[in-house]
């Protein structure tokens, strides 16, 4: 009994001096955004499409993704990029493999 008495006042002073510490709140961070980021920035945006950002806006307006082969998406206009963003089974296997298609086809028959 002693010692569950014990244990529970040092988790009880635990939890005060957690309650007592400054609150962290994460989020967007204001950042001075000079001529030199903006630029940076802009040059990202040339080879980078953000699906994935803070604010939910895409960076390429427009930009329709008609299939993907291997590692790489490709859009409606015939540009290739490379999936950073693929989920596990496309990092591992890669978009359209025929191997992987037959497979899938032959099991669900």
């Amino acid at each position: 009994m002693l010692t569950a008495l014990c244990r529970h006042r040092v988790v009880a002073r635990a939890l005060s001096a957690a309650a007592a510490q400054p609150k962290r709140a994460f989020g967007s961070v204001a950042v001075d955004r000079d001529d030199q980021t903006i630029s940076a920035e802009a040059a990202e945006n040339k080879y980078i499409v953000k699906t994935y950002n803070s604010n939910g806006v895409r960076t390429k307006k427009g930009l329709v993704i008609t299939h993907g082969k291997g590692p790489y998406l490709f859009d409606s206009h015939g540009n290739k990029y490379l999936d950073f963003y693929s989920g596990i089974a496309v990092t591992a296997l890669g978009h359209a493999d025929p191997e992987v298609a037959r497979a899938v086809a032959d099991q669900a028959a």
